[in-house]
């Protein structure tokens, strides 16, 4: 793996990941399909945050998450997943092995 990257938030089911990561300087959130290792890049337009739950609103859905766990909302409530909090360190190999294939593919992302 080539890219500087770092995971901030990790939270998964078994089914989809949602990850804060920081790439060269720069905060980014990615939704990693769990089946198929694929990486979409999530658009943060606001956020919010209390004592207690965080909240961001994505381009493609909404994340509501506190110390434990989360719920990734789809955009037009087309899925919920119910998120649980990971270690950062737990990020398992291959999701790295995507998200670092899908950044060095999308420059962009991390410029």
């Amino acid at each position: 793996m080539q890219t500087d990257l770092e995971c901030l938030l990790f939270l998964e089911n078994s089914t989809v990941s949602i990850m804060e990561i920081k790439c060269q300087g720069q905060i980014k959130w990615l939704q990693v399909n769990n089946a198929n290792m694929q990486v979409t890049p999530l658009s943060e337009q606001s956020a919010d945050s209390s004592r207690e739950v965080q909240e961001r609103f994505f381009d493609l859905g909404y994340l509501k998450f506190n110390t434990q766990s989360g719920i990734f909302i789809e955009k037009y409530n087309s899925a919920q997943h119910n998120l649980s909090l990971r270690g950062e360190s737990d990020v398992p190999v291959p999701y790295l092995i995507a998200i670092d294939e899908f950044l060095n593919g999308r420059l962009q992302l991390c410029s």
